[in-house]
């Protein structure tokens, strides 16, 4: 009796003193994608990014996963104003999930904000067929590009459409209450509010544009991706310039090591002379499904 309890208490110190096993590579991509949502959350979107960019990269991310992820990061471009890069993170996640209403609900919003008012229609309609979609977003969406081609009486069927499916959507109610019809002096209801009748703008262009130092304005860094090896940066700065025309012509790529939970990674970025040069760089690579972040 007493060899046997001292033997199962080696067993249990010698379990106590292994170890943990380390993480699969799937788990420390879905904590970097919860990471970057808490990142989100908080404005920090050029950290989403890169967290969210590491997480893509894993090579046994389910397929929900990765739409998830490229999903957030869609999210995380909006937030910094990269619109083409947000639409094609949408993009790249629907077709992994067709039926990810959000994502078509937010490539919609992007459509929507740079005028592309026909695509933006097609994906909110496409949105309220989706199973568990959120028909108020859908509906308020559809309601802002009927208020906005001056449709007053449809932009007020989709705003009761959102309240419908949720009474406490404020946006839909302050819409609502936007285009609700009142009495003139004649005391005859107008037909068309024509305060909303707001022209749609044109499809947002990326001019090129020359790039000067400006006095005192140090240089902005650029990153373009992030792996495993010194080497591979390197390697990879050539085949994205290859692939990139010549956006990065004149450049020189600098590779930064980073420790991170016992692993060390190489973040590929080069030094543009002003931040207007690096915005229309990541501009140019987005446009050619580069990735691009501003640091």
């Amino acid at each position: 009796m007493y060899r046997a309890r001292v033997a199962c208490i080696a067993i249990m110190m010698t379990a106590l003193a292994a170890p943990a096993p380390a993480p699969s590579a799937n788990a420390v991509a879905r904590a970097q994608i919860e990471s970057a949502v808490t990142l989100e959350q908080t404005g920090r979107y050029g950290e989403a990014v890169e967290q969210l960019s590491l997480a893509i990269a894993a090579k046994d991310l389910s397929r929900a996963d990765r739409a998830r992820a490229l999903y957030d990061r869609g999210i995380a471009y909006d937030g910094l104003g990269n619109m083409r890069a947000a639409v094609a993170d949408y993009s790249a996640s629907l077709r992994l999930e067709p039926a990810l209403a959000p994502a078509l609900n937010s490539r919609a919003d992007a459509f929507r904000r740079s005028g592309a008012l026909d695509a933006a229609r097609r994906d909110y309609s496409a949105a309220l067929k989706c199973p568990g979609a959120t028909l108020e977003r859908a509906n308020y969406g559809l309601g802002l590009i009927a208020r906005q081609q001056g449709d007053v009486e449809t932009a007020r069927d989709y705003f009761q459409k959102a309240l419908a499916a949720n009474p406490g959507f404020t946006l839909a109610a302050e819409a609502l209450a936007g285009v609700m019809p009142a009495k003139t002096e004649s005391g005859l209801r107008p037909s068309q509010d024509e305060s909303y009748a707001i022209a749609a703008s044109e499809p947002l262009v990326v001019k090129p544009e020359i790039d000067r130092p400006v006095p005192g304005e140090k240089p902005v860094l650029v990153q373009l991706g992030a792996f495993q090896t010194e080497a591979t940066a390197r390697a990879a700065w050539d085949k994205i310039s290859a692939a990139s025309g010549d956006a990065l012509r004149s450049l020189t790529p600098i590779a930064v090591p980073l420790d991170r939970a016992g692993k060390r990674l190489w973040r590929l970025r080069t030094a543009v002379p002003t931040r207007k040069g690096a915005e229309a760089l990541c501009s140019a690579l987005t446009q050619r499904q580069l990735a691009c972040v501003l640091v």
